[in-house]
């Protein structure tokens, strides 16, 4: 649905531009800044205006200056435009604006916030598919999910996320999380909690041929999953984040499942329980979520699998790490960067938790395959140019401020991926895996309306194929 909605955003954005009914909004010169680069400000006070719901500490939080600091023009003017992107990463708001008002050495901020809205009831109907290329190669009505998804975002303006899915069709769902970003005074530790139940009665079990092996029962379910976590995230600096979890999840497939694949769940067996410990770091110094143009991201996770307290549990270790760097060559041309790697320290994975190239993405070209195996690793590069500087439109079919201003911006680039797939489960039959992966093309992404962006891409692989491919989120 929200798919349907962009869409529909785009054209009418894409129509208003060939005929003019729609009125743009320069909200892009968001930043009023006239300060002397050498002299030194005093800050008097901070003003935050329009934030009707949120809660003051909520954005004070991202401000990288306080009240009573001395600061030089030049580093002042760096670091309220670096806390104009802190808030607006926040996804709370549509826009922010900074003005300030100067006196003799003294300096008044006034940040300008517009919200967004936060109640989202959404009607689910999507493909249960790797991408919507590999369902139009093989049309399967089947595998359709439908049913609601509802987010409660900033309950009681404190940024505090509730998030609930009832879902049916070829993957039956149901999911409750909850986000708490602070719960100590000094605005530092946060928690999260998250349950869930999944049963579906086609699942792969296995490849051949770098393409998925699906069993399906129509009589019965052939795969059963109940999960149940809690995290402690602790949140110091601005940029950096830490995250501590502990998930139980319990895993249920059909004899079946166990005849075709005897390591789908490891040693035959029907059932496995399990606890997952994970610490995870991030650094996001991103200008923003969506679309990155500037700054960087470096992230790692290591996951302890087993805890000893299920007997046959899997037991093992995978680490991940993950940085991307971005960066403006000029006013229109920028390059980004990535590289993604995600290691088994185990010899006997159970398939249902190896990892893969095209499941969740991967090196582009290769949208039609999926290569299983322990350990990944994937290298991007990408130049963009902006065909279509960022603007703000007025949409004059909708009412209300939380929706009928949209952000709208066009980009191109050519782009080149490389990836790897180690297999040490002896899956000869995919020849994709162990080998080195490359693929390249050309790209234009549409990034618009509660950051979503949608990218047509033409890409080129290895094996000589190539084909126009759509996708929903930036590529890096």
């Amino acid at each position: 649905m929200i798919k349907r909605l962009f869409l529909l955003c785009i054209f009418q954005i894409i129509g208003s531009l060939v005929f003019g009914q729609a009125s743009e909004i320069d909200e892009f010169s968001s930043t009023s800044l006239q300060l002397d680069s050498t002299k030194s400000y005093f800050i008097k006070d901070i003003v935050i205006i329009g934030n009707k719901k949120t809660q003051d500490y909520i954005i004070s939080r991202e401000l990288s200056p306080k009240t009573g600091d001395t600061l030089l023009g030049h580093v002042l003017s760096k670091e309220i435009e670096q806390s104009r992107k802190n808030i607006l990463n926040t996804q709370l708001f549509h826009y922010v604006k900074v003005n300030l008002i100067t006196e003799n050495n003294q300096v008044s901020i006034y940040i300008l916030v517009t919200e967004r809205w936060y109640f989202f009831p959404v009607p689910i109907f999507e493909i249960d598919d790797n991408n919507i290329n590999t369902w139009l190669e093989n049309i399967d009505w089947k595998r359709l999910n439908y049913g609601a998804f509802l987010t409660l975002k900033n309950i009681g303006g404190r940024d505090e996320t509730m998030r609930m899915t009832f879902q049916l069709g070829y993957r039956e769902r149901i999911r409750l999380s909850y986000n708490i970003p602070y719960i100590n005074k000094a605005k530092t530790i946060g928690m999260s909690f998250a349950g869930s139940y999944l049963r579906r009665r086609e699942i792969p079990y296995s490849s051949f041929g770098n393409k998925r092996l699906e069993f399906r029962d129509n009589d019965e379910y052939v795969y059963k999953n109940s999960s149940v976590g809690v995290s402690l995230n602790y949140r110091k600096k601005i940029f950096n984040r830490h995250s501590l979890s502990l998930n139980y999840n319990k895993v249920n497939v059909s004899d079946t499942i166990s005849d075709l694949n005897a390591n789908y769940l490891q040693d035959q067996k029907t059932r496995n329980e399990y606890l997952l410990l994970t610490y995870s770091f991030l650094r996001d110094r991103r200008d923003s979520k969506n679309y990155p143009l500037t700054g960087h991201l470096l992230s790692a996770s290591v996951q302890k699998i087993g805890l000893g307290l299920f007997n046959h549990a899997p037991n093992f270790i995978n680490t991940t790490i993950q940085a991307r760097k971005y960066q403006k060559l000029t006013s229109r041309f920028s390059i980004a960067g990535s590289f993604a790697s995600t290691f088994s320290l185990n010899d006997n994975t159970p398939y249902f938790l190896e990892n893969g190239i095209g499941y969740r993405g991967g090196v582009r070209g290769y949208e039609y395959y999926v290569i299983d195996g322990q350990d990944i690793a994937v290298a991007k590069l990408q130049f963009r140019y902006n065909l279509l500087r960022p603007r703000v439109y007025k949409l004059p079919l909708i009412p209300t401020e939380k929706f009928n201003r949209m952000h709208f911006a066009i980009y191109s680039s050519v782009f080149s991926d490389f990836g790897y797939v180690n297999d040490d489960n002896g899956y000869a039959q995919n020849n994709l895996a162990n080998t080195m992966l490359y693929g390249s093309g050309m790209s234009l992404d549409f990034v618009t309306y509660y950051d979503m962006v949608l990218r047509l891409e033409y890409s080129f692989n290895k094996l000589g194929e190539s084909g126009l491919f759509i996708h929903f989120v930036a590529p890096i």
